[in-house]
């Protein structure tokens, strides 16, 4: 009796450990499906992107749907076939030509997410950092929202920094928000000014 009591409970913890991965936790017992560089689940104090980009340690100075492009193989590994980006980016210190300046503080920030978690990407300075915020979908702490699919406006930054101001100097830097969740425009504005001006993301008109 004790015999196969015992044996009972060995299957019982077998059958839970097995399950473990498909509970949203950050810290599965195999890698989801099509993951083939995982990042580490950040610390839930320091909200920042702070570890390497895994295969693409340095970005070039690219404008903010081409930053998409490059990251999202990035985030693919990381995340498997369940990735998608978040329609969500912002600049800060951006050229006119919607391009990554080298000043050393303009750069780009985004995310992809998977339906559990989100990875959160700067590549300020033409550093790329990621930040894997593991469950923070069901937390209610992820910075974009998760939708199933986003597909990119048709005008980049570059095109909604001149609708806004067409008569910018070379040497002026802006910075830019999309968050085509919210709705598809651009939000600009010159670095250091309050107001925002907001350009339809898909003609390029002001709204």
């Amino acid at each position: 009796m004790s015999s196969g009591r015992c044996c009972g409970l060995v299957v019982l913890a077998f059958v839970f450990a097995g399950c473990s991965s498909s509970l949203g936790s950050g810290n599965p017992d195999l890698p989801k499906e099509g993951v083939t560089a995982s990042v580490s689940c950040a610390n839930p104090l320091d909200p920042r992107p702070v570890l390497p980009c895994p295969g693409q340690v340095w970005i070039e100075p690219l404008t903010a749907l081409q930053t998409v492009g490059v990251l999202e193989p990035v985030a693919t590994a990381a995340y498997g076939t369940a990735a998608r980006w978040t329609g969500w980016i912002q600049g800060v210190g951006i050229g006119r030509d919607g391009k990554v300046t080298s000043s050393g503080v303009s750069g780009y920030t985004t995310a992809w997410c998977d339906g559990e978690g989100e990875l959160l990407f700067d590549t300020t300075g033409g550093d790329c950092r990621v930040r894997n915020a593991c469950d923070c979908i069901a937390d209610g702490t992820c910075r974009a929202g998760c939708p199933d699919e986003v597909a990119l406006p048709a005008v980049d930054a570059g095109g909604a920094i001149l609708a806004a101001y067409p008569q910018s100097a070379e040497a002026d830097t802006f910075d830019v928000v999309l968050d085509v969740v919210q709705g598809a425009e651009w939000r600009v504005r010159q670095t250091g000014a309050a107001d925002w001006i907001r350009i339809d993301a898909t003609t390029g008109l002001p709204r």
